[in-house]
Order: C-alpha cells, then structure tokens, then sequence
C-alpha cells in the first residue's frame, strides 16, 4: 500500500507542477493527518494526501481481512499560496489585487484537474474546496477516488 500510495501521488504531483503558471517551493507527495500543514504557503505548498480508506465486502462476507474484496480510497491535492494582506494604511487590499488572486486560483484549479483526469487510476474526481484565507495563506484542496487492492 505505501509504494503505490507514495508512487502514485508523486506520479500526480509531477504531472500538475508543469501545468502551473508559479511553481510551488515546497511540493509534499504524502502528507499525514486530518489536514495539511499550513507552512510556506508564500513559497507555495503543493501537496497530497490520503483522505480516508472504507472497505468494500465480498458478497455476503463477513468483515473479516479475508472477506474485504477491495478499498474504496480518497485522495486529496491541495494547493496553497500567499493571500493578500492589508495595505500599509490597514485598509482592505485593492479589489484588482483580490481579483487577481481569485483569477490565479481558478488557472492552478485548472491545472490540478487536468492532471487529476490524466491519472488512469483515479476511478473519479470529488470535490473542490477553498481554503482560507487564513494568515496570510490561501488556496484550495481538490478530492479524488481511487481503488486500492486488498493489501494483504
């Protein structure tokens, strides 16, 4: 499970990095836990992890490791960058600034989906979802659905 994880994801992060107009300083093919870590974001943070795995019986098996037919497994990329902050006055950035932020994250949410579809063992793509702006950093995950055999 953990070659093809690792493989696999790596595979995927190295088919988005050429689509993307900015490239991330920080590209993370396995990333733990419930959430990404927000570091770096300013240097752009690129990353993958493995959401969550549900088993899928055999008919009429009972669930036992002999009775799982396969797992159902989520991915996630997420894509994270600096976030416009306040002028030096403390006012509200300039609406053109927000705008071009919010114009880039659709580009790289193109980009990410494009190599999502290029990926022949990703059964099915989920959903997107923004993130932040939360200090300074913000950026979007995008979720996709693979199978992984039985690991025995």
């Amino acid at each position: 499970m953990e070659e093809f994880i690792t493989g696999k994801f790596t595979q995927l992060l190295d088919d988005v990095l050429p689509r993307l107009d900015k490239q991330p300083g920080r590209v993370i093919a396995v990333v733990p836990g419930i959430q990404i870590v927000w570091d770096d974001c300013c240097l752009g943070q690129l990353t993958a992890r493995l959401v969550s795995l549900t088993p899928v019986l055999t008919n009429n098996a009972p669930m036992t490791r002999c009775g799982i037919k396969y797992w159902q497994a989520v991915g996630e990329v997420a894509l994270l960058r600096c976030s416009t902050a306040l002028e030096e006055d403390g006012s509200a950035p300039a609406p053109v600034k927000v705008l071009t932020e919010g114009v880039a994250q659709l580009s790289e949410t193109e980009a990410v989906l494009q190599a999502l579809n290029n990926q022949d063992w990703i059964s099915s793509i989920g959903a997107w979802q923004p993130l932040g702006p939360n200090a300074g950093c913000r950026g979007f995950q995008l979720t996709f659905n693979f199978i992984l055999d039985n690991p025995s």
